[in-house]
């Protein structure tokens, strides 16, 4: 998926914790996007968002359903790294050899 629909999508839920109040229409806007997107169309998903004071259910979408849990550190992880390197980074991979290149053959 793009990065920009997880850094949405970690941005929403997670800062509304942080200001404490709850945005219900900008979690299911952000949670109805995330649905959206094409490369999820086979896959499923779950969110439960609770009230940090109380306990209370804020938002849920396939609550009931379990599910193995994702990295929360490679959510935080790749965010970072989107916002660090930007929307248009893109890895460089340099290959060495010593030797001959004969009919696609490496010989050395």
């Amino acid at each position: 998926m793009k990065p920009t629909f997880f850094s949405l999508l970690f941005i929403v839920i997670f800062t509304q914790a942080a200001c404490a109040q709850t945005r219900l229409p900008d979690i299911e806007s952000a949670y109805s996007n995330f649905e959206r997107d094409p490369q999820l169309k086979f896959g499923l998903s779950s969110l439960t968002v609770l009230n940090a004071k109380t306990g209370e259910v804020v938002f849920s979408k396939n609550g009931n359903i379990g599910l193995a849990p994702a990295s929360t550190l490679k959510a935080i992880t790749s965010i970072s790294a989107y916002h660090i390197l930007g929307e248009n980074f893109t890895w460089e991979t340099t290959l060495g050899y010593t030797g001959s290149i004969v009919n696609g053959i490496l010989n050395g």
